[in-house]
């Protein structure tokens, strides 16, 4: 897990300094980097009258992103992160002499992460000190590796590849006329299952607070 987290660190480095050796081209208007806390669960649907009932688990939430191609009040924004997803559950503890529990439970919050690239179409308003924006967009969750503290085969038949729709607001605060800080709310909602066959569908949900570093790019921002 600690050389995936330093391959990514490595990646968001690399990744900025390209940003912002081809910001002449006026194509890219900033680039900053994000992180912050998420909280996720995944949703276990099955086709039997079976009830698994999971709760948020928190994780953490590092990336970069570019701001492309900024209009107005108009601007994409592509972003890449590396995000810690799962859900945290409580179970009974069983024994041969109490096999539907003994009364005791403990709380389980396996772990699975990601490498997710959200693609975003943002809308802004700018103010002399102070941009609040939206945005909304898919982003594509790539399952990087997973960690699951209680032995089930769930996470081993999680799809490589899960889509989901994210939406969001946030508002950035101007430090300088090339710098500025940030502060955002996200919610993820699944379009595709992240398991699903005839037993059983899991989704995955999240939600984020994130922080972050704005550098603005363009030579003629006033």
């Amino acid at each position: 897990m600690k050389d995936i987290m330093s391959k990514f660190l490595v990646i968001i480095f690399l990744l900025i300094l390209f940003s912002c050796s081809i910001s002449n081209s006026q194509v890219i208007s900033s680039c900053g980097i994000k992180g912050g806390m998420v909280f996720a669960k995944h949703t276990f649907d099955y086709s039997i009258n079976y009830s698994f009932i999971t709760q948020y688990r928190p994780g953490i939430d590092i990336g970069i992103y570019t701001e492309l191609f900024s209009q107005p009040i108009l601007s994409g924004l592509a972003e890449i992160h590396y995000i810690q997803k799962g859900y945290k559950v409580k179970v009974a503890v069983t024994t041969e002499q109490n096999p539907e529990g003994n009364g005791q439970y403990i709380t389980l919050t396996p772990r699975v992460d990601y490498l997710s690239v959200p693609v975003l179409l943002k809308v802004r308003e700018e103010y002399k000190w102070i941009n609040p924006y939206l945005y909304v967009g898919p982003h594509f969750d790539i399952k990087l590796a997973h960690s699951d503290d209680y032995g089930a085969s769930n996470f081993k038949e999680l799809h490589t590849l899960d889509i989901g729709a994210t939406f969001g607001a946030g508002i950035q605060f101007k430090l300088a006329k090339k710098l500025g800080i940030l502060l955002e709310g996200r919610f993820n909602q699944p379009i595709t299952s992240s398991v699903s066959n005839s037993f059983i569908k899991v989704k995955n949900y999240s939600f984020e607070i994130l922080t972050g570093i704005n550098f603005n790019l363009l030579k003629n921002k006033k």
